[in-house]
C-alpha cells in the first residue's frame, strides 16, 4: 500500500473508492468505516464528488452499517438519473448542431463517466461541457438557441468585458451546459498557452455512452490533456479529477505510442507544467503503472521547481484534505504558466485577489458568476462578444 497505509481512514475511504490498490477485506473496511463519522465523511466523499463512487465500494461489503446504506445508495441513484438525463440531452443538442454544419464534441461528464470510469454512476457530474471550433462558436449559439436552449450567462456588458471562452446555458430538458470555443476559458490563460480546439475537434472520436448512443468526444490523448489543464486551472484539490485523469492515462496506455504523442502535444501547446504537476499528483495519489511513469519522465520533469513546492506542501497535509483541513497547495497549480516568471507573477496577483476578497474588497467567485448571470439584455454588447470570439 505504501504511502496509502499512512492515509487517516475518511481519506483512506475516499482513494480506495476511485483507485482500490487492493480490494480491502471486510476486517480492513470494518476497521477504516468504524474509524469514522458517517456525516463527515459523506461531507468529505461530496466535496471530492466521489460519493457516488464511494457508494460502490461500500454497497456490496457486509460490514457496512445499515445507518449508511440509504444515503450510498441514494447517491448511486442519483447519480444515475442525472447521466442517464445528460446523455440523452447531449445527443439531442449534438443533432442540433450537426443539422447546422457545427463540429462539435462533449469532454468530461457523462463521456468520462461512460468511457473511463468502471460505472457510468460512479463519476459525480452535473453539466454539460460542449466544445466548437471558436470560428463556429456564433453558428452553435444561433443553433441551440433555437432550438430551445436558454441563456444561463446574461449580462452581455460583461459577457463582452471578460471575454470568458464558455456560455454558459440551460438545455430544454433542464441540463446545465458549458459551451466553449476554447478550453482556456480566461484570456490572460489564452495569451499563454497555444490551445489548438480546431485541431481537437478535428481528431474527435465517436465514444459509445451506452443505450445504443454516442457521442463525439476527444481522443484519448487529448482527452488526458484535457482533463489535466482543466484540473489545474482549478487547483487539482477534487479528488474527482485526479481520478479522470488516472483513468484517462490506463486508457492512453492501450493506444501505441500515446503516451509520447501526450508529451509532444503538451510541448507544442506549451501547457507542460500545469499538465506535469497534475499528473505527479495523480502519482503520488492514485499511483500510475511503473511504465507509464517512466514514459511520462520527459513531461513530468517539466513541472520543476514549482512541482517540488506543490509536493513539499502536500508532505505537510497529505492529499485528499478532509473538511477543516488548511488549503494544499491548489494556488500553486492554477498559477503554473509556462515561464517560471510569469508563474510567479500570478501568485502574487493570486495572493493579492485573495486577500482583497477576504476583506470584502473584491468579489468573490460566488459573487462573480452571480453577477454574470444578471439580466443585462444588450444585443450590441451580444453580437460584439461573438464577433470576438469567432475571430479571437
Amino acid at each position: 500500500m505504501g504511502r496509502r497505509a499512512d492515509l487517516r481512514p475518511a481519506a483512506r475511504l475516499l482513494v480506495e473508492s476511485v483507485a482500490p490498490a487492493a480490494r480491502p477485506d471486510s476486517d480492513e473496511t470494518a476497521r477504516l468505516v468504524g474509524a469514522v463519522d458517517v456525516d463527515f465523511v459523506a461531507r468529505a466523499a461530496r466535496d471530492h464528488r466521489v460519493l457516488p463512487a464511494l457508494a460502490r465500494l461500500l454497497g456490496d461489503v457486509p460490514t457496512t452499517p445499515d445507518a449508511w446504506r440509504p444515503a450510498l445508495r441514494r447517491a448511486r441513484q442519483e447519480q444515475a438519473v442525472r447521466h442517464l438525463g445528460a446523455v440523452a440531452e447531449a445527443v439531442e443538442l449534438g443533432g442540433v448542431l450537426d443539422a447546422a454544419g457545427v463540429p462539435w464534441l462533449v469532454a468530461k461528464g457523462p463521456v468520462a463517466a461512460a468511457l473511463l470510469w468502471p460505472a457510468p454512476d460512479m463519476r459525480q457530474y452535473y453539466d454539460l461541457d460542449v466544445y466548437v471550433p471558436r470560428g463556429c462558436f456564433a453558428d452553435a449559439v444561433a443553433a441551440l438557441e433555437g432550438a430551445g436552449c436558454v441563456a444561463v450567462d446574461r449580462n452581455w456588458p460583461l459577457m463582452l468585458a471578460e471575454m470568458r471562452a464558455e456560455y454558459a446555458i440551460r438545455a430544454p430538458q433542464g441540463t446545465a451546459v458549458d459551451l466553449h470555443w476554447d478550453y482556456a476559458v480566461p484570456p490572460a490563460l489564452r495569451e499563454r498557452f497555444r490551445t489548438d480546439m480546431c485541431g481537437m475537434i478535428a481528431r474527435r472520436q465517436r465514444v459509445d455512452v451506452g443505450g445504443g448512443r454516442a457521442l463525439w468526444g476527444p481522443d484519448p490523448v487529448d482527452t488526458v490533456l484535457l482533463l489535466a489543464f482543466h484540473a489545474a486551472q482549478a487547483g487539482a484539490n477534487r479528488l474527482v479529477w485526479l481520478a479522470d485523469v488516472r483513468f484517462a492515462l490506463a486508457a492512453l496506455d492501450d493506444v501505441q505510442g500515446g503516451v509520447e504523442e501526450l508529451v509532444a502535444r503538451a510541448s507544442v501547446s506549451r501547457v507542460g507544467r500545469p499538465v506535469a504537476m497534475v499528473l505527479a499528483r495523480v502519482a503520488r495519489v492514485l499511483g500510475l503503472r511503473a511504465d507509464t511513469a517512466a514514459r511520462l519522465s520527459p513531461l513530468l520533469r517539466g513541472a520543476g521547481l514549482l512541482g517540488r513546492a506543490a509536493e513539499a506542501r502536500e508532505a505537510r497535509v497529505r492529499f485528499p484534505g478532509l473538511p477543516g483541513d488548511p488549503h494544499q497547495g491548489g494556488a500553486l497549480y492554477a498559477a503554473a504558466r509556462p515561464r517560471l516568471t510569469t508563474t510567479a507573477g500570478v501568485l502574487v496577483a493570486n495572493a493579492v485577489r485573495t486577500r482583497a476578497v477576504e476583506r470584502r474588497v473584491r468579489r468573490t467567485p460566488e459573487a462573480a458568476q452571480k453577477e454574470l448571470r444578471r439580466d443585462v439584455p444588450d444585443a450590441a454588447a451580444k453580437s460584439e462578444y461573438l464577433r470576438r470570439s469567432v475571430s479571437a
